[in-house]
């Protein structure tokens, strides 16, 4: 099977190296990842200037095809998939340094590779490593290495992909696999201000998270803090549908705006 490996920390991070090698004994690897780092990226594309692609050689894995992409990691994953001219049956993004859990997957250049190969219509996992500087990826490749199988067994539906999150810890300290739903992540709300010498302001994002893990047993969050590797199937499709269900729009008349007084 031919696998296409991407990420969003770039293709000279440690977590998409550690992977390939754990995956280069069972599948034919092609790494197609950005050429810098690209966190918080989500699912954007490139598309008001040029996406270069060059094709590198990693020191640690001079045998796999590997590509450098100035763009997304869902730029990586659509220009791997449709335009290399390379044979691809499945996408892997990861391994992330650090966890994608909860409401992260929205931010997550990581889940949005995955989601690029799923709307591609590859079969797609996401995989990352939880804290945020993780060393050891041993867990994290070795359940991606496990998840594919189960993947290639049972296919998804279309337009889905699963979310891996595995903790940093020795493989015979992991508890085992829980299926898990996605925990709302809160953040410090404030942006930093600082100053430069020029006397412009900039901001740098709020990073200290204050969720308040769930007391439910079934949250991705709290799962991966005890120990387990988490699997979350996600969808592309985001509508709440039992909600639309409920709602009266009945009353909908463009003409009549003009009487209301906007408040």
């Amino acid at each position: 099977m031919n696998l296409l490996l991407s990420n969003d920390d770039g293709i000279y991070a440690a977590g998409i190296r550690f992977l390939a090698q754990e995956l280069k004994n069972h599948y034919n690897i092609t790494i197609v990842a950005p050429e810098s780092q690209k966190s918080g990226a989500s699912h954007s594309l490139t598309c008001i200037k040029p996406v270069r692609v060059r094709q590198i050689t990693l020191p640690e894995l001079p045998d796999i095809p590997s590509y450098a992409v100035e763009g997304t990691p869902a730029d990586c994953v659509r220009i791997g998939c449709t335009s290399l001219e390379i044979p691809v049956d499945f996408v892997v993004s990861g391994i992330n340094h650090g966890a994608n859990l909860g409401s992260d997957v929205l931010y997550s250049g990581t889940v949005g590779a995955a989601m690029e190969g799923a709307l591609i219509g590859k079969p797609a996992l996401a995989v990352s490593c939880y804290p945020i500087q993780p060393v050891d990826f041993s867990a994290a490749s070795r359940a991606a290495l496990w998840t594919i199988e189960y993947m290639r067994r049972n296919p998804l539906p279309q337009g889905m992909i699963l979310n891996l999150n595995a903790p940093e810890l020795p493989i015979s300290e992991i508890k085992g696999l829980r299926l898990a739903g996605l925990e709302l992540q809160k953040y410090e709300e404030l942006h930093a201000q600082f100053e430069d010498p020029f006397g412009a302001r900039y901001f740098w994002a709020p990073l200290g998270k204050i969720t308040e893990p769930s007391k439910l047993d079934y949250t991705d969050e709290r799962c991966v803090q005890e120990g387990y590797v988490t699997l979350t199937p996600i969808h592309y499709d985001i509508a709440c549908y039992s909600y639309m269900e409920s709602m009266d729009v009945s009353g909908f008349n463009l003409s009549e705006l003009y009487r209301y007084k906007v408040e």
